[in-house]
């Protein structure tokens, strides 16, 4: 009976269920010691250390946990790059708590162009509306860069009642081409309909700089009402080349038949850039009409840069441009380039019916060393999920290169194939490349 008085006693002595200590560290070891390291080098490192680390923490997952002591460099750091570099960070998450600490930053005027931009930029990213009158005061600054920033950040925040205020930083002729220009788009950003008349008057001035009658016609565009398009159908007749391609982008959110067919001629335009301008204007407006004149584009156009627009833009009008986006891949009397932008908007846009030719590529181009083709599939499929494809990378795990390997597993992550995950493990445990392990173990983690 003593016995188990005594047994009974050291049971109920021994911590079964101990909860954690607030802000200790729980979870796996090696996680917890990476997480005190980033911690002490923001608290204790040079501040070469501290910029590096924040860089790599912009697209950390785990940045929340790193608030605090980012809080602390942004209010106490000399160093006006660490401070930019914060900010960015806060930005990237929408960090409202530090919004009054940017704001007292700003209105010190430091003199670093790049914490002054990244301090409007975080404005912008919260839509910090309140901020513009700061702005302000920044549109005459003598670093370019920095005025058309602030410039973008009216047109973004503002309201109609900045417009008076841009319109006189365009009249003002002490400021610099570039902020002039910037302060007509950010009109078109305000979508101020009774600026329309004062921007028509820029575009069909043939007399003005070149680079006002661009930003006019962007910001015709950005207002986008119906009666600015007979303007944007003239410029499309213009001399200047730059301005045509302005004009076809402004298209992009119209809505009338008849500015199909001003795309579809602007596809006819000698220049380069405003064919490329059409094409990729018809693909954001999903135009299914145009998919006949895409597919010529994709495969006789002479510049390859627009054969490569007119795949993309087939890719997202979808439908029946599917089987031409299958002919270019799977013909090799195509470029090498071509064939590989058709493949990875097949396998992003009707992966479920491409099967059929991602097996028969994969027959021929796996064999071949070094395939450009065959590293671009597996690359495009470790980005989708969808069942079919653990089979792929189930076979991927033993290829020969090293990055197909490493593909396949970020692919078995990413779409949780927990029936492979006993080959995961025992990759993660053989005498293989420190990256492969790495990604194994990673790909662990999600399984």
């Amino acid at each position: 009976m003593m016995r188990m008085g005594i047994l009974v006693f050291l049971l109920l002595s021994q911590p079964f269920f101990t909860l954690p200590i607030q802000g200790q560290e729980t979870g796996n070891p090696e996680e917890n010691r990476d997480t005190d390291q980033r911690r002490d080098i923001l608290r204790y490192g040079i501040d070469s250390e501290v910029i590096s680390l924040l860089k790599d923490l912009e697209d950390d997952e785990d940045i929340d946990d790193f608030t605090e002591e980012i809080m602390d460099l942004l209010v106490n750091s000399r160093n006006q790059e660490l401070k930019a570099a914060a900010v960015r960070i806060f930005s990237s998450m929408e960090y409202r708590p530090a919004l009054e600490q940017v704001e007292k930053i700003l209105l010190d005027y430091p003199d670093k162009e790049e914490l002054i931009i990244a301090g409007i930029e975080y404005f912008m990213e919260l839509d910090h509306r309140e901020g513009v009158k700061i702005l302000k005061d920044f549109t005459s600054s003598q670093q370019t860069a920095v005025a058309m920033k602030a410039v973008e950040g009216i047109g973004r925040l503002g309201d109609p009642g900045d417009i008076q205020f841009l319109r006189d930083l365009y009249d003002d002729t002490s400021l610099g081409q570039n902020v002039r220009a910037s302060a007509l788009s950010a009109l078109g950003m305000l979508k101020d309909s009774e600026s329309i008349p004062f921007l028509e008057e820029i575009v069909t001035d043939t007399s003005q700089e070149r680079s006002y009658r661009w930003r006019a016609c962007q910001a015709l565009g950005e207002i986008g009402t119906p009666e600015v398009l007979p303007v944007l159908a003239d410029v499309l007749n213009d001399d200047d080349t730059i301005l045509r391609t302005y004009a076809v982008r402004a298209l992009t959110t119209f809505e009338s038949r008849e500015v199909l067919d001003y795309l579809m001629e602007a596809l006819r335009d000698s220049f380069w850039r405003v064919r490329l301008a059409a094409v990729e204007t018809l693909g954001e407006r999903k135009e299914k009409d145009s998919i006949d004149i895409l597919v010529y584009k994709a495969t006789r156009d002479p510049e390859e840069r627009i054969r490569i627009a007119a795949i993309q833009a087939l890719g997202k009008i979808g439908g029946r441009s599917y089987r031409s986006l299958r002919d270019i891949a799977g013909n090799r009397r195509y470029s090498q380039a071509s064939r590989i932008v058709a493949l990875q908007e097949l396998v992003k846009n009707d992966l479920g019916n491409s099967f059929d030719l991602i097996d028969t590529i994969m027959e021929k181009e796996e064999k071949q060393p070094g395939s450009r083709i065959f590293i671009e599939l597996v690359k495009a499929m470790s980005q989708e999920e969808n069942p079919r494809l653990a089979s792929y990378f189930e076979r991927f795990l033993t290829h020969g290169d090293v990055s197909v390997v490493l593909m396949a597993l970020k692919g078995i992550g990413e779409n949780r194939f927990i029936g492979l995950r006993d080959k995961v493990q025992a990759l993660s445990e053989s005498k293989t490349s420190s990256s492969i392990k790495k990604a194994a173990e990673e790909a662990l983690e999600k399984l």
